[in-house]
């Protein structure tokens, strides 16, 4: 990747821009396209290991309007209706 990494992340996108529509108040929409990524090694999913540690360990960054974050560390299986197939 060519590019500034923010240090702490265990995910990188780099991106090329491909325009910015502003008309969002103070805000701007930025269009671009994913031309490469990497993760750490401890970021990325394994069939062997419980999905809950990993999200543990590895926590979710999450929005939370207006301008609050959080991180998301735990999560339950969602509950499908008995009978339910895809």
């Amino acid at each position: 990747m060519d590019g500034v990494h923010v240090a702490g992340c265990y995910l990188h996108l780099e991106c090329t821009l491909h325009s910015v529509l502003d008309g969002f108040g103070d805000n701007s929409l930025i269009i671009g396209e994913v031309v490469a990524a990497s993760a750490l090694e401890d970021a990325l999913r394994v069939e062997e290991q419980d999905e809950a540690d990993q999200l543990f360990a590895s926590p979710l960054l999450a929005y939370l309007s207006p301008g609050r974050l959080a991180e998301v560390r735990q999560s339950t299986s969602f509950p499908f209706p008995k009978g339910f197939s895809r």
